[in-house]
């Protein structure tokens, strides 16, 4: 129940009491925010990752690197980066919330493949960075460092894999808290992102894009096609049944083709670093 001031706060003259105002997040509040939820248990119910973590799987492993050195960066929960593991492929996670990153390191801990949590080991030093539903919530004053951060964790050769809303209407999800007068996004995000800004980022940081998929992360879309995509056995075939055609959408998949699929609701951005050049000694 709110106290006796927010009681008369709340008590105001119609007409009276001012208008509200955006929250303006610090990162006191963000990580305040982060670590409120996991302590309630509200962020395990509707985490993204436990409910894309198939689709994920099924889209980026031809990217990683079996028994490899993969980075999930703002791994939250870990229910990506356990997935992942357990499908063969070695993960180590890093969550700016101590709530959450206890609790995911604490879940993964002793699991064949888990790298550890916290501080990377070094720069340039792995195979694909993941980056899951992060950026959206980075304060300006963070966008630089966290995007020279991703660049930096990625091998030469190796790849980063983001995914963000897409161009999301964040006047969707925006909320009034009547105690502080103030409105915010519910799940404290910050800003809207487009396929271009994502490719302009990285672009400027040594990062190739290789495709930006505009996509739901929807099973449906993509299970009847895994033996297509290289991730199951193909069907039998009556003799005389005429060869399956691809859908448009998994051969935009299978050859790095930016597309659109389902409701798009989503980004999937993936780039690579370029190589060192290797020169002859003389």
């Amino acid at each position: 129940m709110p106290g006796t001031d927010q009681m008369a706060e709340l008590t105001h003259a119609p007409g009276t009491r001012p208008a509200p105002q955006p929250l303006r997040w610090t990162p006191e509040l963000v990580a305040r925010f982060w670590d409120g939820l996991a302590q309630a248990g509200l962020d395990d119910a509707l985490a993204f990752g436990r409910m894309a973590r198939r689709c994920i799987h099924w889209l980026i492993a031809k990217y990683l690197t079996p028994d490899g050195q993969h980075l999930d960066y703002g791994a939250g929960g870990g229910e990506v980066a356990e997935y992942l593991i357990n499908q063969g492929f070695p993960f180590a996670v890093l969550e700016p919330s101590a709530e959450r990153l206890a609790r995911t390191t604490e879940r993964l801990h002793g699991l064949p493949g888990f790298l550890g949590g916290g501080k990377p080991v070094a720069e340039q030093s792995y195979d694909a960075v993941t980056c899951f539903e992060v950026l959206e919530h980075i304060l300006d004053a963070d966008w630089n460092r966290v995007c020279d951060e991703l660049a930096g964790h990625v091998r030469p050769g190796g790849v980063l894999i983001v995914s963000t809303p897409n161009d999301e209407d964040m006047r969707r999800d925006t909320v009034y808290c009547p105690v502080s007068n103030t409105c915010f996004h519910r799940w404290q995000h910050v800003r809207r992102i487009s396929a271009a800004t994502l490719t302009s980022a990285f672009a400027a940081r040594g990062i190739r894009k290789l495709c930006a998929h505009q996509l739901d992360f929807v099973e449906g879309l993509f299970e009847p096609y895994l033996h297509m995509m290289g991730m199951a056995d193909p069907p039998p075939r009556e003799p005389g049944q005429p060869e399956e055609i691809v859908p448009l959408h998994i051969h935009w998949l299978l050859h790095d083709i930016d597309g659109v699929m389902g409701g798009a609701s989503r980004l999937l951005y993936v780039g690579r670093k370029p190589a060192a050049s290797v020169h002859a000694g003389g």
